[in-house]
């Protein structure tokens, strides 16, 4: 054979291999249609969940347990007389997350003409079993996963009112009296007898407040110096900041105590393609009662509200069209996704919320069947870039 012939075949069988790919075709799975009977695999495409986050404040107000001696021992007015509880929404917060959608789940039929070490053909899923792409770089992609879950702020009353059983007995003694008969003479013996017995409230309330009167004056005397003491500036410092921690401690008894907490609550809303336009009850809230059901007849009812803007309403027309054209493969599903208005509101709350881009208000369609490179966006399934076969 001569040269010329021998490197014709060469190039001819190069380009041959170089060409060569693996036969696909991507079939939407339906409990409709029968099971393929072809190798191969599954993909799901995302939907977008909008998840609202709301952060209650509860403040409670505790009474001090001598609340009632506080003008007559220290002129204290500003206490607290009763217990209480109120509610306050402190902030709202609005994101999206992803999930496989249920409805668009696709079994791609695989089919490879070319040797083996020479199909390249790779296809990239997270653990959900979303698509992400066929490029090795691909894997490096990543997407927050939420946890939904009902976060309430750490205990806060272990300390409450500590100093309350401090000197709660106090000893008694009695004297007792008796006329003795000695040596015909009358005398009187003294006897005492010792017993130990519960303070009442307000000999506990006086004795906290002489116990206040007193780290007050020994403050005064630490801080004017009237020790004549040398203290270092360390130890100065420290000193009187534990007789201020112990005088904020003993005032509580009579002031009361307020608690302010944070409490989370969650709450997702998957929109429906269907309903373009969509209002929805999360929840009610009272002042006074706090987070409700939106069966409850208590407080204001707080609305989620969502709007498609239609940005690809033309597109979606024009791929329906082209849908009817029938060709005998398919090319992997994607979704180019559509803005949608997600508001929050109720009697005394507008304007929360903005545009998000909401997955499934999109638009579904195919690349061809001969693309074999490509991305996505693991947050919309739409194609981030295509690198051709």
């Amino acid at each position: 054979m001569k040269i010329f012939d021998k490197l014709f075949l060469l190039v001819f069988a190069m380009a041959l291999l170089s060409g060569c790919s693996p036969q696909i075709n991507v079939v939407k799975v339906s409990n409709s249609r029968e099971p393929s009977k072809k190798s191969g695999f599954y993909y799901a495409l995302p939907r977008t969940v909008v998840k609202v986050d709301v952060v209650v404040s509860k403040t409670e107000q505790i009474k001090g347990p001598y609340a009632e001696f506080a003008e007559k021992y220290l002129g204290l007015t500003q206490v607290i007389k009763n217990n209480s509880t109120s509610y306050d929404i402190s902030g709202f917060k609005i994101s999206t997350y992803t999930e496989p959608d249920p409805q668009q789940f696709y079994f791609v039929e695989t089919k490879s003409s070319c040797p083996k070490k020479l199909n390249r053909f790779r296809l990239a899923l997270d653990e959900t079993g979303m698509i992400l792409g066929t490029k090795a770089l691909i894997d490096t992609f990543s997407s927050e996963k939420p946890v939904y879950v009902f976060e309430e702020g750490s205990n806060v009353f272990p300390d409450i009112f500590k100093s309350y059983a401090d000197l709660n007995m106090f000893e008694k003694v009695d004297t007792i009296i008796e006329k003795v008969n000695v040596d015909s003479m009358m005398v009187e013996k003294m006897t005492f007898k010792r017993s130990m017995v519960e303070k009442t409230p307000e000999q506990k309330a006086k004795n906290a407040a002489d116990f206040i009167i007193k780290v007050k004056e020994n403050r005064f005397n630490l801080i004017s110096g009237f020790q004549e003491v040398n203290y270092d500036k360390e130890t100065f410092k420290y000193m009187n900041e534990e007789l201020e921690k112990m005088e904020n401690e003993y005032r509580k008894l009579f002031t009361g105590i307020i608690f302010t907490k944070k409490i989370t609550y969650s709450f997702v809303y998957v929109p429906d393609p269907s309903r373009p336009v969509d209002s929805v009850a999360l929840f009610r809230f009272s002042k006074l009662r706090g987070m409700l059901e939106t069966g409850d007849v208590y407080g204001e009812e707080v609305y989620l509200s969502i709007k498609k803007t239609g940005n690809t309403d033309s597109l979606n027309a024009y791929v329906n069209k082209k849908a009817l054209l029938k060709t005998k493969s398919h090319g992997f599903y994607y979704r180019l996704p559509d803005y949608a208005e997600v508001q929050l509101f109720d009697s005394n709350t507008e304007n929360i919320g903005g545009k998000f881009l909401i997955s499934q208000y999109g638009v579904l369609t195919n690349l061809p069947a001969a693309t074999r490179r490509f991305d996505v966006y693991p947050e919309t399934g739409a194609i981030r870039n295509v690198g051709g076969r």
